[in-house]
């Protein structure tokens, strides 16, 4: 209201305007992010250095608003200054013809000293004007700055919160998984005891019986590792012996470890490498197989009969190797992307005949990150996935 006479400081108030909600949306990026992904998420937001970059910018506008009202009241001194010169040159023109002119004289020095009197008094309310534009804007950014600092502690807050919850729920999960270990093996060996006891053979019935529970138990056998891992990598308990790893080899080993299951369901499995060679990557041999190899079992595990999966390899930029998995099976609905890689989310497959705890590719994300890699996906429902994973590389060939 106050600047509703300049059009240069209405168009800065416009330029403002859109800064502030932005900061705003960003601000509530980073906590939606950090209550959704982790605080590393979180982090990498805060380093794009994207809200410095509002804040600058507003503080640009800021100062541009500050030199208008500068230049205006430096106009109005300039005019205050000129009106005073007519006045002192009248004077003495007067003078000289007071004679002849004395009432038109005084007529001109009246109206002047009328016009210098409008001239301060609006000079005057210029600067009340200008002082009070000023301290809203000062009261303006200290309000923004102080709700900057509000979010900020509330997010490390939430992320302290969020790291003692991590921590408690690691411990149970090791402590659970270490406990189930006891019956569970004694189950698996009375029952291999059952199936290979050759003076007391089982009926075609008992054989089947026992061969779910061994079935079963190797499976729970597989979860309880899987958990175990989860958790020792949460806590920060896994060492990484990273070397120069073959993609092509690591490819071909994970296809041949998935290849039995595939054509039980007539999948078609395609290595889809380059003739020419490809860099080496810097991983963790045992890890990133578990990673690929996770891939591979959804993407055979989620398909179709006669369907197809499809392993691919591009050399992305910043030093990285991506291996992509392709699939032609179900896909995944939009609604449950935020959910791919968080642990124990079986978007939607809990109450299917289709096996798993939902853990796979949390597991493949935390390992993936503790090798300086990372991992993605994009997927269109009805129609397939495609999970991929980055990896560094070792070396240029």
């Amino acid at each position: 209201d106050l600047t509703a006479d300049n059009p240069i400081q209405q168009r800065l108030l416009d330029d403002a305007k859109p800064l502030i909600g932005s900061k705003v949306d960003e601000l509530n990026e980073t906590i939606l992010l950090r209550n959704t992904e982790g605080f590393d998420a979180a982090l990498q937001l805060v380093k794009t250095d994207a809200g410095k970059d509002f804040m600058d910018r507003f503080r640009v506008i800021i100062a541009s608003m500050t030199a208008e009202e500068d230049r205006e009241l430096e106009n109005r001194e300039r005019t205050l200054e000129l009106y005073e010169i007519y006045a002192l040159a009248i004077n003495l023109v007067g003078f000289v013809m007071l004679i002849l002119v004395g009432s038109y004289v005084v007529y001109r020095v009246r109206v002047l000293i009328l016009l210098r009197n409008e001239t301060e008094k609006r000079l005057h309310l210029e600067k009340d004007r200008s002082m009070r534009l000023n301290k809203e804007l000062m009261t303006l950014n200290d309000d923004l700055e102080d709700r900057i600092e509000e979010r900020t502690a509330s997010l490390f807050k939430a992320r302290d919160e969020a790291d003692a919850a991590n921590h408690a729920k690691s411990t149970f999960l090791s402590s659970m998984s270490h406990e189930l270990r006891t019956p569970l093996n004694a189950i698996l060996g009375f029952g291999q005891m059952l199936e290979g006891n050759p003076k007391a053979p089982l009926t075609e019935s008992q054989a089947s019986c026992v061969q779910h529970i061994l079935s079963g138990g190797g499976a729970l056998v597989d979860l309880i590792d899987k958990i175990l891992s989860f958790s020792e990598i949460s806590d920060g308990q896994t060492p990484i012996m990273a070397r120069d790893v073959d993609i092509k080899e690591l490819a071909h080993k994970c296809l041949e470890r998935l290849k039995s299951k595939a054509d039980k369901n007539e999948i078609k499995l395609i290595s889809n490498f380059p003739d020419e060679r490809l860099p080496k990557i810097w991983v963790d041999p045992k890890w990133s197989e578990e990673i690929l190899t996770t891939f591979l079992s959804n993407a055979v595990l989620y398909n179709h009969d006669g369907g197809e999966v499809r392993v691919d390899s591009s050399v992305e930029t910043e030093g990285r190797l991506r291996i992509s998995v392709s699939d032609t099976g179900q896909g995944i609905p939009k609604e449950s992307f935020a959910d791919v890689f968080q642990p124990f989310k079986r978007l939607g497959k809990n109450n299917t005949s289709i096996s798993g705890a939902g853990i796979g590719l949390a597991l493949a994300k935390r390992m993936s990150e503790l090798m300086g890699g990372r991992v993605g996906f994009n997927s269109e429902e009805g129609k397939g996935s495609t999970f991929w994973v980055e990896f560094p590389v070792a070396h240029d060939v």
